[in-house]
């Protein structure tokens, strides 16, 4: 009787089960509901300074600018009309792991933490947007050799920085009659001799190491002078400066130069504010860092900022690259304008590939190239002159014209390229060791007949070749 009873009370319980296991089927979203009370929240950055480069200490900025540039990968701003900002890729005057002073203009304020201590505030040094770039100013402003050096990242006592007998880092003493690096015109001195040998002003005091382990993750971090300039390659030296005075380093922030910029306020009105000249301690690899970002421009895929998208290429084209000499228009040496009025071509010899054994694909360096053309967009466009023929062919001894697989400079249907003084790396050609190659220079009638100044013509300088077929 009692297992009929069990019997019956199991399939009542079964049925009731089953009448209602629409309601007990979890929904989807439920592996996402929080089963502890949650005491963590994400925040994500989507401002515009989020696409500013990262300073990483592991990358030697210099090597790695002579690397891209020497391998056809990118060009040097520093060989335009504008010189960059005034260094050569591959002739830096600051050392690597050397420690300087440098400044700009990226302001100063103090703020109070939650521990209730004072804590000086800087701009962002990477600062840079359309209307205004501050973090050029870090190579520009004046380079100052402290005479500190670190010999070696990993071993914290082989270095020359200046410190107290507590393990401060004080202010290094300037040598007398010292100045900048390549700015022997401009004295380096302190506005009080009291600084020299002291440890940093306005909040900055600093040991040279201060290591502190996270008891959650149990990793060790050093929150020091090495520390910081290994992660960011800048510390705030608590200095800044004088508004009398180039070069001369106070602690003070109210004689300090300034700066003034505007910005909008929530009424939609221009309210100015100030901006010191304050001075920071850097590597000479932040220095590089700096410049690589500023100067370094990229050629074929990797567009116009080199940093961004470097393009090693390990498993497609490598390039080698090979100067050439100049090979430039008859006119380019004595004339301002390539030839009004003037119709024809000229023949110029470029180079044999016979040399260069395997070559399958070859681009071209343009020092200048300044030559109208309306057909399209990038040419030196003068209205109602009839210059839309004039461009440089690439063409073999037959007379047979290359284009571009990649375009890099305009070039009409016909192969004519052409550009409005401007400079780079064409897109390759497609060629083999068989070839010899020349440069077709064509003129219209009313060619050169410039509305706007003059057009020289074009000026190469070099090649770059590789044997590989993949995408360059």
């Amino acid at each position: 009787m009692c297992i009929q009873r069990l019997k019956c009370s199991m399939l009542v319980l079964v049925l009731i089960l089953l009448s209602c296991v629409e309601n007990v089927w979890a929904e989807d979203v439920d592996a996402f509901a929080a089963s502890v009370r949650s005491n963590a929240m994400l925040a994500i950055d989507t401002s515009g300074s989020m696409e500013w480069p990262v300073y990483n200490h592991d990358i030697d900025y210099e090597a790695f600018f002579s690397w891209a540039v020497s391998n056809g990968y990118a060009s040097d701003r520093y060989d335009s009309y504008d010189k960059g900002l005034g260094y050569a890729y591959d002739n830096f005057p600051w050392e690597k792991n050397k420690i300087y002073l440098v400044s700009a203009y990226i302001g100063y304020s103090e703020i109070t933490g939650p521990d209730g201590k004072t804590y000086s505030v800087i701009g962002d040094p990477m600062y840079s947007t359309m209307y205004l770039n501050l973090r050029k100013d870090w190579v520009t402003g004046g380079i100052i050799d402290t005479g500190w050096e670190i010999n070696d990242w990993d071993n914290i006592t082989d270095n020359t920085i200046s410190t107290n007998a507590a393990g401060y880092v004080i202010y290094p003493t300037l040598g007398t009659d010292q100045h900048p690096l390549e700015q022997p015109t401009d004295d380096v001195q302190y506005a009080s001799s009291s600084l020299a040998g002291s440890t940093f002003a306005n909040n900055q005091k600093i040991l040279l190491t201060n290591y502190y382990t996270d008891s959650r993750t149990n990793i060790a971090k050093d929150y020091g002078f090495l520390g910081y300039l290994k992660a960011a390659g800048v510390y705030f030296s608590g200095l800044f400066e004088t508004k009398a005075l180039e070069c001369t380093l106070t602690d003070d922030p109210d004689a300090a130069a300034v700066a003034t910029s505007y910005y909008i306020n929530s009424n939609g009105y221009r309210v100015p504010y100030d901006r010191q000249r304050i001075y920071a301690f850097v590597t000479g690899n932040f220095l590089s860092f700096i410049t690589l970002i500023e100067d370094m421009k990229g050629d074929d895929d990797c567009a116009d900022e080199g940093w961004r998208d470097v393009c090693y290429q390990s498993s497609s084209a490598q390039w080698k690259i090979v100067n050439i000499g100049s090979v430039e228009n008859n006119t380019y040496r004595t004339r301002s304008d390539y030839g009004p009025n003037r119709d024809g071509f000229e023949l110029h010899s470029l180079v044999s590939l016979s040399p260069f054994t395997g070559v399958k694909r070859i681009a071209l360096y343009f020092e200048n190239m300044d030559i109208e053309n309306s057909s399209g967009g990038g040419g030196c466009n003068c209205d109602n002159h009839n210059s839309d023929n004039d461009g440089v062919y690439l063409v073999n001894k037959k007379g047979n014209v290359f284009r571009q697989i990649a375009t890099e400079f305009p070039e009409t249907d016909d192969g004519k390229m052409y550009g409005c003084d401007t400079h780079g790396w064409t897109g390759y050609y497609e060629v083999s060791e068989d070839d010899t190659l020349f440069v077709k220079f064509d003129v219209a009638s009313d060619g050169g007949n410039s509305c706007w100044g003059s057009d020289r013509g074009f000026r190469i300088t070099k090649i770059k070749w590789t044997t590989s077929e993949a995408d360059s």
